[in-house]
This record gives structure tokens, sequence and C-alpha cells, in this order.
């Protein structure tokens, strides 16, 4: 670690924190609803097959608590991490080689929270900052700040919002304009001026593309398809409002698909999923829509007075669902592991997972094989009937991290016995 590069950058003053909104998704929802263990399932958790994951390589690093966000890109991976200090609350993004684990560069410390993993583009890494109208731009070759990005060039108070997305030279995220809405925006990271001092703010307006139509915010994961980018907007986490699913053409920001859904009541920013020509909303309730033709496949609508084997809602996955050989996998914040059936939505199979209040994860599939790291363990279920494989209860896994594939890796966090996050790659096999 000392002879690992630190570099240095200057942050602007530092805005009020609202952290209620944010707290409320990390501490108190996942423990809200979850639903009550059974003493079954405590027996049931003594019963489980063993496993031992295969651990390739385990890095020298202190992965923040939450969210433990993951990028990969050119066979590095980017993580945030904890600084050292235990009398101020900082942040550093630091660059790994995917192969070893070693550790590349460390940036300088930063205040605010990494709203999200940090965004790739050609010779620098984007980084977000939570509540907040800043991007930060570092060289990805020696982890220095290059650039301060201020999004907010008439000073209305406006929000990056989370989730952000990269496609060619531009960045696409949701922003809040306080009374001026929400819409979701692109930057072209072209315009960035890399000859300026780096600690100089430049003042870039991003491009509006979409504003919604009924009002909500364009928060969700944006998702692209053929030159049309799919953007669900987001009601508010006490709201029963409508919200959208549109689609806008990149080049003529048209709009070319539209869906107002009355059903879900857009509490949530999850993910969308596209395989082919369907896309899938899956949360609250979960729903499929024909890009092509705008038919409905399937919806399925959840009371919470459904029995648990029929109670399967995809709640505060918000990590994302995999596709896999017709079937699509997710975990949610009821400690479920399930599989529904891709074309009727109908559930295929699920697994309450013992012992364990919350599943903030997302499933990884490698030949037929389903790895679920999570606080209990690590478990590796057979796809095609769930029937559970094994579980390496010595592998302490992050409640809300993101795990990623890389060749046959999975690179994720897992803790040490000091309850330290380390990103480890774990080899699934060929």
């Amino acid at each position: 670690m000392d002879n690992i590069p630190q570099v240095e950058h200057l942050a602007k003053e530092p805005l009020v924190m609202k952290y209620i909104f944010f707290c409320t998704i990390i501490f108190v929802l996942p423990f809200f609803s979850c639903r009550l263990m059974t003493n079954d399932n405590n027996k049931n958790s003594d019963k489980e097959p063993s496993y031992k994951a295969s651990i390739v390589w385990e890095s020298n690093t202190n992965v923040i608590s939450f969210p433990s966000d993951i990028a990969i890109a050119d066979s590095n991976v980017y993580v945030y991490e904890n600084t050292e200090s235990e009398e101020v609350i900082s942040f550093r993004l630091s660059k790994l080689n995917a192969k070893t684990g070693e550790v590349m560069w460390r940036t300088e410390s930063f205040s605010k929270w990494p709203s999200c993993p940090p965004q790739i583009i050609g010779e620098y890494a984007y980084v977000f900052l939570f509540q907040s109208s800043l991007i930060h731009s570092y060289d990805i070759e020696t982890g220095k700040l290059a650039a301060i990005i201020e999004t907010d060039t008439e000073n209305n108070g406006m929000e990056i919002e989370s989730n952000p997305i990269v496609y060619g030279n531009y960045l696409f995220f949701g922003i809040y304009n306080g009374p001026m809405g929400s819409y979701l925006a692109r930057l072209d990271v072209t315009t960035i001026d890399y000859s300026k001092n780096h600690s100089e703010f430049q003042f870039i307006d991003p491009e509006i593309i979409w504003v919604p139509e009924l009002g909500g915010f364009a928060w969700t994961e944006p998702i692209i398809r053929n030159n049309v980018i799919y953007c669900r907007s987001y009601a508010g986490i006490t709201s029963d409002d409508p919200i959208e699913l549109a689609g806008i053409n990149m080049d003529t920001k048209q709009v070319v698909f539209h869906q107002r859904i009355d059903y879900d009541n857009g509490q949530e920013h999850y993910p969308l999923l596209i395989h082919e020509d369907i896309i899938y909303i899956l949360g609250h309730s979960l729903s499929a829509y024909n890009l092509n033709t705008g038919e409905q496949l399937f919806l399925k609508t959840f009371t919470g007075a459904e029995p648990d084997n029929e109670w399967y809602a995809a709640i505060f996955s918000s990590l994302g669902k995999v596709y896999h050989k017709g079937k699509i996998y997710y975990t949610n914040s009821y400690s479920d592991v399930i599989c529904i059936d891709a074309k009727t939505g109908k559930l295929a199979w699920k697994e309450r997972v013992p012992l364990v209040e919350s599943l903030g994860t997302n499933p990884i599939i490698v030949n037929d094989k389903m790895y679920v790291p999570y606080a209990g363990g690590l478990r590796v279920y057979d796809t095609n009937t769930g029937k559970l494989i094994g579980v390496d209860k010595s592998f302490e896994g992050h409640g809300q991290g993101k795990n990623i594939l890389y060749n046959n890796y999975m690179i994720a966090v897992k803790h040490d016995s000091s309850g330290i996050g380390k990103v480890v790659a774990i080899n699934l096999g060929g």
C-alpha cells in the first residue's frame, strides 16, 4: 500500500447532505419489509450442502459499506474504498488489475458519497457525487484528477440522480432540477477541456432528451437497444401515482415507445431488462412488453396477502436481473432467490434464504449454475431445477454488493474477519 501513488485534488465546498431517503433505502426498508423467519428456516440452514469457493485473488482494499459499486473495463476493476481516517467519512476511487487483484492506484479522498459505479469512457473514469451536480473525471492511467464538471450552470439547486450509463461519448443520467422538474439528459464528454487546470470548475449544460409527461423523476437506470434509450420514471417512495416507460431515439430525441403504468406505485428505480425485442419491468409487479408493437405480454401484480409460495415480487432488486435460457433470475429484499418464466411471468422456482434479512445482490450464472454471494455465505444453485448445490458459509459476502462476471471470474466483495470489505475474484470454472 505504501508504494501505491496517492494523488490530490480540490473539491467543491460540500452541500448540505439530505440523507433521509438514502438512509431509508440502505438501512430501514430492507429490515421493515422482511417477513419473519421461522424456526424451520433456522433448522434447514444447518442441513444445507456445503460448497467451497475457489478464490483466485483477494485484494488489499477497504470497500465502502454501501454501496459496493464495482466497474470493470479493459481488464481493470474500479471500486470505491473508505479512507483510513476515522475522524471524517470520506472515500476514494481505486483501480485493480482484474487478473491479479493488485491495486494500481488510489485517488485522493473526497467527502461526498459516490452515487453509482464509476463510468469509464476512453482514458477517463467519471465519478458522480451523491446529491450534487458534480462529476469528477480521473485519468485511468495515473488516478490523477483530470477535471471537475459542474452541470448546474445556472445554480438552480440541480442534482444528478443515480444510475447513469455510458453509450459512445455520452454519459446518460437523470436530473432533478427543483421547480424546473426532472428529466433524462446526456453529457458529451468530448466537450470537456482537459487542457484547463484540473481544479477549475468546467460549467457544462447537459442536453435534455426526455421529460416525463406525468411529472415523475427520470431516475431509473436507462438501457439502450438499437439506438433507442429506454427509461422508466419514478414517482416517489410514498407515491401511488402512475409511472411511465419511454423509449427515445437518440438521434432525433423523439419518443418512439411509451407506456403508462398504473399498477406499480412507482416506488423504486430498479433497472430494466431487455432480451431480444422484449422489455421487462420487474419490481413491485412484474410485466413485459413487446418493443415493436407495444403489446403487454404479461402482468403479475401482488397485494402482499399471498402465501409465500405465490409471492415473488422483485422489491428492491436494484442491482439487476439475469436472463438465462428462457428464465429470469433475481433476488429481493424478502431474502428470496427467484426464477420466473420469461414468456409468462409465472414462478418457476423460489427459495427463501434462511437466517438473512435481505438480499440486495445480483446473481451470476455460468454453466447452468447460479452464484449468489450474500452476508451469510455464497450460495450455488442449479438454474434448471432450483436445487441448492451448496453453500460456502465461510464466505461473508456484501449485503448490498454488486457482482460482475469477468471471463470465468466472479468479481465480488468479501468481508474479512474484522468486517473490512475485500474485492475478490472467484473462479467459476470453464
